[in-house]
């Protein structure tokens, strides 16, 4: 017998639907503990087995036996996949085989800190940079070189007084240092940097003010740092500089924007040497920001930024005044430039975003006449990708950088761009196991997702225990792109052997809705099995799985139509060649028919359990067709099944959410009925459950509330309450899927969030 457990994050409340994010539903635990997790969605209970790590089989080494009653757990340390996340916001070249390029990351502790990586012709690498002593977060936005020994960045950094503050880092070609920058009263950031020479460098940014922000710029001598307040335009409290470029230690324009009216004007500037003063832009009549700039000689300035619909704008200088140029937009969406350089006055290359959900980078190019738009490769991303800098040191050689949720650099060659390898040192980790299935003690897979980026898009996540240790067995991420993570989700998982395991969820396909997702363990890796979506669907999830053979299993979950609300159950099968879809009843269309969990005894015996409406719901298989079994529900309140387990046709529980917190029911092969609750009222209505019965007279089973796990055997008789182990580092512990193997032994998986991400959390009873 093959044992079934239940799905964190498994079961969704009836007629409250919950937002889809670009990689899925949201889940409950974590919108409201943790803002960094992109949520699952509800699964469904299923039986468990190994998860395998390192795409390599688990081995079979010994463990001691487990009680589905055994009222200790303790942690098993399980392996986080960590989020390579990063932004390189500018990048200064001074021949093909030099350049230094800057930004910001994310760091393992959760902060931001600076990033900069050197370019030697051959490859990137990062470089170890500071970052200023007790700062909540730090960025370098601007770079400038004037050699491969000798450059100079800025940006700013949030103090422990809840200021930002301008912060300056030189490169010595070896080693990065900080400069000592004078502080302003209010605070203050850099956001260009321009450098003729190592004692000769002009940066801009802007002052906060007690009422608005002004523009100011920063002048650094070969030994100090001084700060400089420009000229204000008259008819505005508030401006900033974004871009600065200097052809000598006595000329510099720099570019910005300035409020007027409820938008924004283009703002330019000179510095002389000895001042600045303001040069009159023209403003498209939607506003705008001129972002970066670049100048060949004092009568030759190109700047480029976006106006107030976000289109490309682009304004020249010619020695006398300012004047805009006619730009395209990529494919006719708007896209924003925000990057300039120009190796003369006929030449600039120019790069930014188109803003097209989820975006993609931009080039452009400039030949003395007109713009013209380059193609520009887009990594494969669901969070978008841009280039915010680029740097040209001849016609037929400029490199760009930008983010695609990871630092990203990109080359020109003369004749096409190119995306250059790129590492970014590993961050933050965002992971969550939301199923297991353990066919033996020393065998047991769990599957979940993690966060690929730093935006909410999410990659299966399976992992296997070989009796000793977890290990992530690496799974392909979706039929549409198997090599790409994009958005998918593993929910639920059963397991026959440690060679064959059946796992299911959903993901994210070509035309932006959801479809269903099956895939297959057969000891050393993970292979995607087509599944159909139920016709005329907009959105279809798996949430369960239970299978008694490698050759029969049952899916179950729910699907939902294009422009209705309303979700119907959805159950399919596995004969072993390839699923098909039976047919599920819905006797009440106006409300939602949700299935979380099924667990089946043999090909023609499975029950399913889940919610109609704002009310439990269970379904039986006999091997031809589905019929609902009625269950009794608590007197009041929202109820739901999540996870259920059957030690035989006649013998099933199923546990779920009730108004008050945990919900038991049982089925003796006649009907459905309330076992006394096992956890304390909690006022809290259960978010996750799942439920592992190896026999009769033996179940172990878990909830999770949103701020609490709770844990209880059952005896065949009653339910007694056990306690699971925390952490080290949480104040909160998540376990919402649970399996016991045949022989005895217990393995619960879920997820607990601290302030640094979410992590992996799997315990067993000893």
């Amino acid at each position: 017998m093959i044992s079934h457990g239940g799905s964190l994050s498994s079961g969704r409340l009836p007629a409250r639907r919950p937002a889809l994010a670009a990689a899925g539903r949201t889940a409950g635990i974590a919108g409201a503990v943790l803002a960094l997790a992109a949520g699952a969605v509800p699964a469904a209970g299923a039986a468990t087995v190994p998860s395998a790590g390192d795409a390599r089989p688990p081995t079979v080494a010994a463990a001691p036996a487990h009680s589905a009653r055994a009222t200790t757990w303790a942690v098993q340390p399980t392996p986080n996949p960590l989020i390579r996340g990063g932004n390189l916001a500018a990048v200064s070249c001074t021949s093909p085989t030099a350049c230094v390029a800057v930004g910001w990351r994310i760091n393992r502790a959760g902060t931001q800190v600076t990033l900069a990586e050197v370019w030697n012709g051959t490859s990137w690498s990062v470089r170890q940079t500071p970052n200023p002593p007790g700062a909540r977060q730090t960025e370098l936005v601007g770079v400038s070189c004037t050699s491969a020994t000798s450059c100079l960045a800025v940006g700013d950094t949030f103090s422990p007084a809840s200021r930002s503050m301008p912060v300056a880092e030189a490169w010595n070609g070896i080693s990065w240092s900080i400069q000592q920058v004078p502080n302003p009263p209010n605070g203050g950031v850099f956001n260009g940097v321009s450098c003729v020479s190592a004692s000769a460098c002009v940066a801009v940014g802007g002052l906060s003010g007690t009422l608005n922000n002004l523009a100011f710029a920063g002048v650094w001598n070969g030994t100090s740092w001084s700060l400089q307040q420009t000229p204000n335009p008259p008819e505005t409290r508030e401006s900033t500089l974004l871009g600065v470029s200097c052809i000598s230690a006595s000329h510099c324009t720099a570019t910005g924007s300035y409020g007027i009216g409820t938008g924004t004007a283009t703002l330019a500037e000179v510095w002389n040497g000895t001042s600045w003063s303001r040069r009159k832009t023209p403003t498209p009549q939607t506003s705008g920001s001129l972002a970066g700039v670049s100048c060949t000689s004092a009568s030759a300035c190109t700047a480029v930024g976006s106006d107030g619909n976000g289109e490309s704008l682009a304004e020249r200088w010619d020695g006398t005044a300012w004047s805009i140029q006619a730009t395209p937009n990529v494919n006719g969406e708007p896209t924003g430039l925000r990057g300039v350089s120009c190796t003369s006055a006929t030449l600039c290359t120019a790069t930014g975003r188109v803003q097209s959900s989820p975006g993609t980078p931009a080039a452009e190019r400039w030949n003395g006449t007109t713009w013209s738009v380059q193609q520009v490769p887009a990594p494969q991303t669901m969070t978008g990708a841009g280039l915010n800098g680029v740097s040209c040191t001849s016609a037929s050689t400029c490199t760009a950088v930008g983010s695609d949720g990871a630092a990203l650099a990109e080359a020109w060659d003369g004749t096409s761009w190119s995306v250059q390898p790129l590492t970014t040192p590993l961050g933050t980790v965002g992971s969550r196991l939301t199923s297991v299935s353990c066919p033996s003690a020393s065998t047991c897979m769990a599957v979940g997702n993690y966060l690929v980026d730093v935006g909410n898009d999410r990659a299966p996540l399976a992992e296997a225990w070989n009796g000793t240790s977890w290990s992530i067995a690496p799974a392909p991420a979706s039929p549409v792109a198997p090599s790409f993570p994009g958005s998918a989700f593993l929910k639920g998982v059963s397991c026959t052997s440690a060679n064959a395991c059946t796992a299911v969820g959903y993901y994210s396909n070509s035309s932006g809705g959801l479809s269903t997702l099956a895939e297959s363990w057969n000891g050393t890796s993970w292979s995607i099995q087509p599944t159909p979506d139920q016709p005329g669907s907009g959105e279809d999830f798996l949430q369960g799985v239970s299978c008694t053979s490698a050759s029969a299993c049952t899916a179950v979950g729910f699907y939902s139509k294009p422009g209705s609300f309303i979700e119907f159950s959805l159950a399919e099968e596995w004969n072993g060649t390839s699923w098909s879809i039976q047919p599920t009843p819905h006797h009440n269309t106006s409300v939602d028919h949700v299935l979380n969990a099924v667990s089946c005894t043999s090909a023609s015996a499975c029950t399913a359990v889940g919610s109609q409406g704002f009310e439990t719901l269970a379904e039986a298989w006999n091997g031809t067709t589905w019929t609902v079994q009625p269950t009794p529900h608590p007197e009041q309140g929202q109820h739901l099944l999540q996870g259920v387990s059957c030690a035989s046709a006649s013998a099933c529980v199923a546990v779920g959410s009730a108004y008050d917190g945990t919900l038991a029911e049982s089925w003796n092969g006649t009907a459905w009925s309330i076992q006394p609750s096992p956890g304390p009222v909690t006022n809290t209505t259960a978010v996750s459950a799942g439920v592992s019965c190896p026999t009769v007279t033996a179940c172990a089973a878990v909830w999770s509330t949103g701020h609490r796990t709770i844990a209880a055997g059952w005896d065949g008789t009653s339910w007694s309450l056990q306690q699971t182990a925390k952490p080290a580092d949480s104040t909160v512990h998540l376990l919402g899927s649970v399996s016991c193997a045949p022989a005895g032994g217990c393995t619960a998986v879920g997820y607990y969030p601290t302030a640094t991400g979410e992590f992996n959390l799997a315990e067993a009873t000893p």
